[in-house]
């Protein structure tokens, strides 16, 4: 067995809803708790949520940081703004919002690629 020499890169990618990112954040913050350096993908209208948790968690000596992808909302015909769940109010919509998160992965396979993890939570 190789000993590692440098503490494990985890990638938190939670579903963009509260009741995915609030908890998965909680997990993140755990994960950073035990020394490993942690970095959560979520987008502009989502990080707020977020945001204050991640400070206390710095604030502490924490590696734990957001990394910050674009929406694709013009892409599928949503409007500009709409990049949670919470917010969708109708089918139709919500079809719009599920191809627009599978879009994402445009965005976060090259992160990913240049910047290889040793874990994903998703």
């Amino acid at each position: 067995m190789v000993a590692i020499s440098r503490p494990l890169k985890v990638y938190f990618l939670p579903f963009l809803a509260q009741g995915h990112l609030i908890p998965s954040c909680q997990f993140a913050r755990l994960f950073a708790a035990h020394g490993l350096h942690v970095t959560i993908i979520t987008t502009s209208v989502n990080a707020p949520f977020l945001e204050s948790s991640i400070e206390e968690s710095k604030a502490l000596g924490h590696h734990i940081q957001l990394h910050i992808i674009r929406f694709p909302s013009e892409e599928v015909g949503l409007p500009v703004g709409i990049e949670n769940f919470f917010n969708v109010t109708d089918a139709q919509t919500a079809d719009k919002f599920y191809v627009a998160a599978g879009l994402l992965k445009n965005q976060v396979e090259p992160f990913m690629e240049q910047n290889p993890p040793d874990c994903i939570c998703a």
